[in-house]
């Protein structure tokens, strides 16, 4: 083979796996920005007593829950494959171990259980609003990077991700 396709080969083997430790976050950040494209296009018909109608449920908490849970499926993924992609990412700023991927298993059962739980309480007091979903997977995003730092600056970034989310749901 050519010396310099094998170079090129060699260089895409390298990079290729370097996104596979964020591949649950981007599955979450995906979701979230989904949840809120969705509701701005069910706004007319959605929205509860707020306009004084009376709304019928979103989307969006559904949606929230099947982005949790294709991210649970990939954290399993990560562990399955553990042995072959762990390592550290983005010059060390990322870790992928075990100990990550159970953190990262163990937040977003926490995130399912409380996207199932607030489900329930939306509709009794009337909360229809996507955002709150929206902030939900936010934090949780925030905190599965948390899971993988391995670098302050990398602490930090995903601390300030987690915080404004939770900041923003005290509010509700």
């Amino acid at each position: 083979m050519n010396p310099e396709i094998q170079e090129l080969l060699e260089t895409y083997r390298a990079v290729r796996p370097a996104l596979f430790p964020l591949l649950p976050a981007a599955i979450l950040t995906l979701f979230g920005l989904v949840t809120l494209l969705v509701d701005v296009f069910e706004l007319g018909r959605t929205r509860g007593t707020a306009e004084g109608e009376a709304g019928t449920p979103i989307m969006a908490p559904y949606l929230a829950i099947v982005g949790t849970v294709l991210a649970m499926g990939a954290v399993v993924w990560q562990g399955l494959r553990l042995p072959i992609a762990g390592g550290e990412y983005f010059n060390g700023m990322i870790l992928l171990d075990g100990f990550g991927v159970f953190l990262s298993a163990v937040v977003l059962a926490a995130t399912l259980l409380t996207l199932l739980l607030t489900v329930g309480y939306c509709r009794r007091h009337d909360i229809q609003l996507a955002e709150y979903y929206h902030l939900i997977l936010l934090s949780a995003v925030g905190m599965l990077l948390m899971t993988l730092a391995h670098n302050l600056i990398m602490i930090f970034v995903s601390l300030e991700l987690m915080s404004v989310g939770v900041y923003v749901l005290t509010g509700f």
